[in-house]
């Protein structure tokens, strides 16, 4: 991979540059890049400034090029010495692999996204809902970016949950799963039975596995109206639902989600990526370079 041994600094902020201070989702943002450290094998150092919070991260991966955006009221700026290119199309092939950074309210998330026909992602994220949690996740499709398998693990203080959830080519869905320690709350897993005519996961909190099915079925671009079953993994429990969704075209690069009375008017990219989820993240930078 490109970037071995880059050392890029987040530093993040409320209010303007002049008035910056230390702020909790600095906490967040040094766990989450701290456990993407773990997984590039890499370590952090947390300096502690006296106005603003500064992670720095020597790790085997890549970011985007320096970026700065507004995100929910919290600035977040990258700067990379150096840092290549986030994305590249092997071979002509139109393989797009990107490294994507979403800020939430109660967290973040980071994932490596390898888009083709099909959708290979790693990722780790952070949340507080409903209590403090480090989530880990490998995810990958088949062509048409059905799913094939979703593996989390997920832990917090005393209590650790894993789920290996799996879609074979014939539709039919099975899982593996352990559980350490006390979380209250359902048991991961769940009745693999009701699932058979689910297409996608959904792992919970996660702008990710929206990308699935809008890409799918060409609702970022294409007029449509399209109803789904999703296996929908709760998160931090792991349990595993089935849950009725409906993605609905309102304009290019932008489609209504609808679930349970809930609903949520998405801004995506040009990769079907997630940009702007109302109520649950922002990604942090602008769209990808052209190809």
């Amino acid at each position: 991979m490109p970037g071995v041994g880059t050392r890029f600094s987040v530093t993040v902020w409320n209010g303007t540059p002049e008035q910056a201070t230390a702020t909790p989702i600095m906490a967040i943002v040094a766990n989450l890049l701290g456990g993407l450290s773990v997984l590039a094998g890499g370590g952090v150092a947390v300096d502690d400034l006296s106005r603003a919070a500064a992670v720095t991260v020597h790790a085997s991966t890549t970011l985007p090029s320096p970026v700065f955006a507004p995100v929910s009221g919290v600035r977040a700026r990258l700067r990379g010495t150096p840092v290549p290119s986030a994305v590249s199309r092997a071979g002509g092939r139109g393989t797009v692999m990107r490294g994507i950074v979403w800020v939430k309210d109660g967290g973040a998330e980071y994932a490596e996204v390898n888009l083709s026909s099909e959708l290979t992602a790693v990722g780790v994220a952070i949340g507080t809902d409903p209590v403090p949690y480090r989530l880990e996740y490998t995810l990958r499709t088949f062509p048409g970016y059905m799913t094939e398998l979703l593996s989390v693990r997920a832990h917090g203080p005393g209590w650790q949950r894993a789920l290996d959830l799996r879609r074979s080519a014939h539709g039919t869905w099975s899982c593996e799963t352990k559980t350490d320690g006390h979380l209250e709350g359902p048991f991961p897993g769940g009745d693999m039975g009701v699932l058979n005519d689910a297409l996608d996961c959904d792992l919970g909190f996660s702008p990710l596995t929206n990308t699935m099915p809008v890409l799918r079925h060409g609702l970022n671009a294409c007029e449509g109206r399209m109803d789904f079953v999703m296996a929908l993994v709760q998160v931090p429990h792991l349990h595993v639902i089935r849950h009725a969704q409906r993605y609905t075209h309102i304009a290019p690069n932008a489609v209504r989600f609808e679930s349970e009375g809930f609903g949520a008017d998405l801004t995506l990219d040009d990769d079907g990526i997630v940009v702007d989820y109302p109520g649950l993240a922002k990604l942090v930078g602008g769209p990808p370079p052209p190809s």
